[in-house]
């Protein structure tokens, strides 16, 4: 069975320069839904043609191998995503197949995963189908995952419930298998700002007794993250507590620290685990690199052992090609945000090739869009003007698209 998890960091966010890290790509593969109903592992001016995966032995030496191949419709949707594995060489080659279905307003209605083992026959077989149901407001409220065994006959069911914030930011997720609540999470955000601050996970415990009065009795808190950002809203790591058996509850049992290049993009995420001294030991460093487009081009985990970092999984992401011709340093300068911080009134200045129409965005720290204009420009250097006297203090991304180019710049509301 392949887990069933909701990821909420996206690896190709439109938009947003500075962000949480990317969740691992093996897993945001295997789970790419998002709360709006699509496949995140795309941008529609970024599309991922393929992946490929390589796993090391601690000397260095390539232990395995994975490709993972994309395709699209003709609306830049993802039909299917088609993985081979020879990862482990004790283990048989498989190769997995997810197809994807969609609503009549676009969003994903049905995911069927299929299998098979070209060692034994050539033949799909249909492992596990994923039914996506929407609210009134089009975001996700239900999964329902069915296993099956070869004959196809259900084996069991697990459903997962998403409710929201009135800020349509997740509020909790719940797993049920068979009918029985199992584990949720919990997040929660920044008052202003609207970024993700904390995730808690409660785990089911037998021997718990349960109090109707209290919707966390018969739970116990498993594992507790807290996200941490400076001044301006830019990541900086997590803290993560662990409890249940085995670990002192409420205790520091891991962290993470974010660096970044002048560009204010994400390079390395380093993980320590802390013992019960709190002595920090170095477990997992995870480096990333970006093309002059911002996309996320490759990804490399190492684990620390032995006194030194030994090379884990490397992921290289390849693009069909993009429609913009400039590099995104040039696109940058084009537009100019002041002052910033801002108060009240922003000046926007933005220089065009040619006349075109502007469609402007302006975007929390979460992503959501909170102001939309539309605006004619002439070639040449454009100002526009536009009060945000409004909204609320913290972190913003102001984004521009016109004809086949999407810009931003991100500023701050005092």
């Amino acid at each position: 069975m392949r887990p069933l998890f909701l990821l909420l960091f996206v690896i190709n966010l439109p938009f947003l320069e500075a962000q949480v890290a990317p969740q691992n790509l093996l897993e945001t593969l295997q789970n790419p839904v998002d709360k709006n109903g699509h496949v995140i592992i795309q941008h529609d001016k970024n599309l991922y043609d393929s992946i490929d995966i390589r796993s090391f032995y601690p000397n260095g030496t390539v232990a395995g191998i994975g490709h993972y191949k994309i395709t699209y419709d003709n609306k830049n949707r993802v039909l299917t995503l088609k993985y081979h594995n020879n990862l482990h060489p004790h283990i048989d080659i498989y190769e997995t197949k997810d197809s994807f279905v969609y609503n009549e307003v676009g969003k994903i209605a049905h995911q069927f995963i299929f299998y098979k083992n070209p060692v034994y026959s050539n033949d799909w077989n249909l492992f596990t189908i994923n039914d996506y149901y929407y609210n009134d407001k089009g975001l996700l409220q239900k999964i329902e995952l069915r296993n099956a065994n070869s004959n196809f006959q259900q084996v069991e069911a697990f459903r997962t419930y998403l409710t929201y914030t009135a800020f349509d930011e997740i509020a909790s997720e719940k797993i049920y298998i068979n009918e029985s609540l199992q584990r949720f999470r919990t997040y929660h955000y920044t008052p202003y700002t609207h970024q993700l601050s904390e995730i808690k996970k409660y785990q089911s415990v037998l021997n718990f007794t349960i109090n109707p009065t209290d919707p966390h009795s018969g739970y116990q808190l498993v594992q507790h993250i807290s996200y941490n950002y400076d001044n301006e809203g830019t990541p900086l790591g997590i803290d993560e507590f662990l409890g249940g058996i085995g670990y002192s509850n409420g205790a520091l049992s891991r962290k993470s620290e974010l660096a970044y290049t002048n560009g204010n993009k994400l390079i390395t995420e380093t993980f320590y685990t802390i013992d019960s001294l709190g002595e920090e030991m170095p477990q997992k460093y995870d480096d990333y690199v970006f093309n002059s487009f911002h996309q996320l081009t490759k990804h490399s985990t190492f684990s620390y052992f032995q006194n030194d970092w030994h090379p884990n999984i490397e992921y290289t992401i390849y693009f069909k090609p993009a429609p913009i011709l400039r590099n995104s340093d040039q696109l940058q300068s084009d537009l100019n945000c002041f002052p910033n911080p801002v108060s009240s009134i922003l000046f926007i200045n933005l220089s065009l090739e040619e006349s075109s129409t502007i469609q402007f965005s302006i975007l929390n720290g979460t992503g959501q869009v909170v102001r939309k204009m539309e605006k004619e420009g002439l070639a040449g250097v454009n100002q526009w003007e536009y009060s945000l006297e409004d909204l609320p203090r913290g972190l913003y991304i102001i984004a521009a698209q016109y004809g086949r180019t999407s810009i931003s710049s991100k500023i701050f509301k005092n």
